[in-house]
């Protein structure tokens, strides 16, 4: 599941707020296919950057999941006392989207 939620002042910027993938579908490009659908999703509403929130500790996984895909993590937060976030970013000008040479996910 994909969401495109309103950032107020900030037009330009989309949050991908959530996305999950079922334990039986992963390591199959599915999440990968939501992330850049997405991705081209908040390109045709003409947003220019795309920032997430996620778990920091024991999240290596979704972590390296989102820097392979070109988010660069700009900031550590925490969200309560015992729960650090890191937030990414990525600047949709240096994405290939499906569709652009993109290999399809199967």
């Amino acid at each position: 599941a994909q969401s495109l939620a309103d950032t107020g002042d900030q037009p330009h910027l989309a949050e991908l707020a959530s996305i999950g993938v079922s334990p039986a579908a992963q390591g199959r490009g599915v999440g990968k296919a939501l992330t850049l659908a997405f991705l081209d999703a908040t390109r045709q509403r003409q947003a220019t950057e795309v920032m997430l929130t996620t778990d920091a500790h024991n999240n290596d996984a979704v972590n390296r999941f989102y820097q392979n895909l070109g988010f660069q993590c700009i900031r550590q937060f925490w969200h309560t006392p015992d729960r650090l976030m890191n937030e990414y970013r990525i600047t949709l000008s240096q994405v290939q989207l499906v569709g652009e040479g993109t290999p399809n996910d199967t």
